[in-house]
């Protein structure tokens, strides 16, 4: 056999033995086999790779799924079948942080009715403006990053949407007609286009202009529903 394809061979196993017999040269492969996993995956589960994907985040290293299926003791293809592929997992991580960023921006947004709204929508944009390890993940993977957040059939961007609608029909007392629906589906991707794509771009977040197209488009549509309720 070639030096070129034992070479190759020997990336996809841990060792390569050769034997004579007969004046014949056979090749005896061991296959690779993955890591020890670490003791606390003694029996890796879904849960397992969701909580390592999300410690790996916060800590603003880079979501690797080879790295992962190591860690958890598992190969590849049982991580992919559990969570998708890398940005379905992503996605899925960022959707876990944002549903708790909402309570916390609503349990500290002022005034009442509306304005109590509109202010935890500020406040969510700052929190997460100022979220390290999603500033990390959108300077170094910008093009990755956007897709996960701003995709509309991705979990991040369908979560954002909700917990507004949620924050809004609350605060409010409005009926959700499917005009103020639309209208805080649209707000929702106004503001993350004016914070994410500003820092994948290296370039200050705009809040105060993000917060004020988010109200420019929901308030007409609220007072709509009023009137009509």
């Amino acid at each position: 056999m070639p030096t070129t394809e034992i070479g190759q061979l020997s990336e996809s196993f841990d060792t390569v033995h050769y034997l004579d017999m007969s004046d014949k040269t056979r090749l005896c492969l061991t296959e690779r086999v993955p890591p020890r996993a670490d003791p606390r995956f003694e029996r890796p589960t879904r849960e397992h790779a969701l909580r390592l994907a999300r410690e790996t985040f916060q800590r603003g290293e880079r979501v690797d799924m080879q790295t992962l299926a190591a860690e958890l003791g598992v190969v590849r293809s049982t991580l992919y079948r559990w969570v998708g592929d890398r940005e379905q997992l992503l996605a899925d991580v960022l959707a876990t942080f944002s549903d708790a960023t909402w309570d916390e921006a609503l349990s500290g947004a002022r005034g009442s009715g509306a304005e109590r709204a509109f202010d935890a929508m500020e406040r969510f944009m700052r929190l997460t403006a100022h979220y390290e390890p999603m500033r990390t993940f959108a300077q170094r993977e910008p093009a990755l990053a956007l897709r996960v957040v701003m995709s509309r059939e991705r979990t991040p961007a369908q979560h954002v949407s909700e917990q507004l609608t949620r924050i809004v029909l609350e605060c409010t007392g409005a009926p959700l007609t499917d005009e103020l629906r639309d209208a805080i589906e649209l707000a929702s991707a106004v503001a993350s286009a004016f914070q994410w794509a500003n820092v994948a771009a290296g370039l200050g977040v705009e809040i105060e202009r993000g917060a004020l197209a988010m109200r420019r488009l929901i308030e007409p549509a609220l007072d709509q529903a009023r009137t009509a309720a």
